[in-house]
């Protein structure tokens, strides 16, 4: 058993717990979006891993799987009721999405690294994102998601 199964029952204990971190290092108004991805970071390399135990616990289902697999593409569904993806940090330096209608998404983050984690933008289509969201439709309608990458927040 490794230390994160002894301490949390469930991966997404773990995610719970290190956003009240973060609440309780800032107020709520001045959390950055750079200050979840880097806690949404954090996560990802201390409680996925290529062990016997996977991640911590093992109760929802594949829940946290999936959070792994879009947090990694550098989006994720933030409220399940809604269709809308908050942006992050991508794992990979390039993906590529096949979706059902036959169209692609590729995502870009060519300067990516273990130190450029910070996203300094977005683009979708060549069209600047500006509110650090996605739609469901934008997605499935394919096309091109670049990320520019830094070192510094």
């Amino acid at each position: 058993m490794n230390e994160a199964d002894e301490r949390y029952s469930t991966a997404e204990d773990a995610i719970y717990d290190a956003f009240f971190l973060l609440l309780k290092e800032k107020s709520v108004d001045r959390i950055t979006v750079s200050d979840v991805v880097k806690k949404a970071g954090i996560v990802r390399s201390t409680f996925y891993n290529a062990t016997p135990c996977g991640y911590a616990g093992n109760d929802d289902c594949g829940q946290m799987s999936a959070w792994y697999i879009f947090s990694s593409l550098g989006f994720y569904p933030f409220n399940a009721g809604s269709a809308e993806y908050v942006i992050g940090t991508p794992l990979f330096r390039r993906a590529v999405l096949h979706m059902p209608s036959g169209k692609d998404l590729t995502i870009n983050a060519p300067r990516k690294s273990d130190k450029a984690i910070y996203v300094k933008g977005v683009k979708l289509n060549g069209q600047k994102i500006t509110d650090w969201k996605l739609s469901h439709r934008q997605l499935m309608e394919g096309g091109t998601l670049d990320f520019t990458m830094s070192e510094k927040k």
